[in-house]
C-alpha cells in the first residue's frame, strides 16, 4: 500500500496559527487512517531568534509539524517546496499532495480520485512566461515520486512557487494532468453554504481560499450536511 502525505505549507508568523488549527479541527480529522497530514514551516527564523535547533539534514518534526531548513517568507516558497519534497522522500512517501493553510479538502474524495499514476495533478493555469507548459495552481497539487525527486534535486528554486514547480517538471518531461472539476477556486465568490449545492462546485474536493478560520468551519459543516 502506497504511503500518502498531505503536506500543508504554513508559516511561523502568529496570524497563520489559527488557520492551521481550523484545518486540524475540520478536514484533517477525516484523514485519520487514510493519509498523513503534516504542517511544514521554515525553521531559519528559530535560529535567528536564538532558540536551539534540533538540526537534521532534511528537517525536524514535532507532532504534526515539520520544520525545514529554509526560509518562511512568501518569496521563499520554492525553497520550502524543495525541502518538503526532500523530507518526504527521506521518510519513504510515495506521493505528496501539497496544499496551503487556507484550503479545505474533502479527504476521502481527494484520495478516491483515479489519475492512473500521473506524476503531477492539479488545477491548470496557463503560464504567461511560456506556452510550452501549464502549471498547477499552488493551492493544491499532487506530486509522485519522480516529480518529487525532480523538485528535490533542482539546484536553484526561484520565482513564484507554482510556476517554478510547473516549469521545473516540464523541463524534466513531466506534464500536468489538469483537473478543473475537483480543484476549485471558489471563495470569496461563493459562500460555503452554497458550495456543495451548485453544479459548478459540488463535485470539488479541494477548495480555496478560506483565510478566516470561521469560513473553514462553515465549509466543514456545509460539507457534512451535504453528505448526510
Amino acid at each position: 500500500m502506497s504511503r500518502v502525505l498531505i503536506g500543508v505549507t504554513t508559516c511561523h508568523a502568529r496570524q497563520f496559527v489559527p488557520r492551521a488549527q481550523s484545518q486540524r479541527d475540520t478536514w484533517v480529522l477525516d484523514a485519520t487512517g487514510l493519509a498523513d497530514v503534516l504542517f511544514f514551516s521554515g525553521d531559519r527564523h528559530i535560529a535567528k531568534e536564538g532558540y536551539h535547533r534540533f538540526s537534521q539534514p532534511d528537517g525536524w518534526r514535532n507532532g504534526d509539524e515539520v520544520f525545514l531548513d529554509c526560509g518562511d517568507g512568501y518569496l521563499e516558497r520554492p525553497g520550502k517546496i524543495k525541502a518538503m519534497c526532500q523530507w518526504a522522500l527521506a521518510q519513504g512517501y510515495d506521493r505528496v499532495f501539497k496544499t496551503d493553510d487556507d484550503v479545505y479538502i474533502d479527504v476521502p474524495g481527494l484520495l478516491e480520485a483515479e489519475y492512473h499514476g500521473a506524476e503531477y495533478i492539479g488545477r491548470p493555469v496557463e503560464s504567461k512566461q511560456s506556452s510550452r507548459h501549464m502549471f498547477a495552481s499552488g493551492f493544491g497539487y499532487w506530486l509522485g515520486q519522480w516529480a518529487m525527486r525532480v523538485i528535490a534535486e533542482d539546484p536553484a528554486p526561484d520565482g513564484l512557487e507554482d510556476q517554478w514547480v510547473g516549469k521545473t517538471l516540464a523541463d524534466a518531461g513531466i506534464t500536468l494532468l489538469g483537473d478543473r472539476t475537483r480543484y476549485v477556486a471558489c471563495y470569496p465568490g461563493i459562500e460555503p453554504r452554497f458550495t456543495w449545492r451548485l453544479p459548478a462546485t459540488r463535485n470539488g474536493v479541494v477548495f480555496c481560499e478560506y483565510k478566516m478560520p470561521a469560513k473553514m468551519l462553515e465549509m466543514h459543516a456545509a460539507r457534512n450536511a451535504a453528505r448526510g
